[in-house]
């Protein structure tokens, strides 16, 4: 991108890759993610997921493959307290009430 970009401008246009990115793999409305969920349910999904910062998709993507709190803290150097603390940007983020949620969400949008 030009110089004249705004950082804002090029995390919007970032977003918007990935919204399309998780779009074009969705899976069908009986997909593997164990539960029955429309298109529509996948796509707001994925388009919550390219709203996440990239230590939050980071985040996510540990939470998802069954990382807890101390293993993130050590995996990405940060203090147990940061950690918690992406975990729940990333939950209300993702609009997830439980960790399966968050699993199955990112199963749909491909994450894990």
């Amino acid at each position: 991108m030009d110089q004249g970009t705004s950082l804002r401008e090029r995390a919007a246009g970032r977003a918007a890759t990935v919204a399309a990115f998780c779009t074009a793999l969705l899976v069908p409305a009986t997909g593997g993610t164990g539960r029955n969920e429309s298109t529509t349910e996948v796509a707001t999904a994925c388009e919550r997921y390219a709203r996440l910062t990239p230590i939050e998709r980071t985040v996510y993507q540990l939470l998802a493959e069954g990382h807890d709190e101390r293993a993130i803290a050590d995996a990405l150097g940060i203090d147990l307290i940061a950690a918690e603390f992406y975990r729940c940007k990333v939950f209300r983020k993702m609009e997830a009430t439980e960790l399966m949620d968050l699993v199955l969400l990112a199963r749909a949008c491909g994450v894990v």
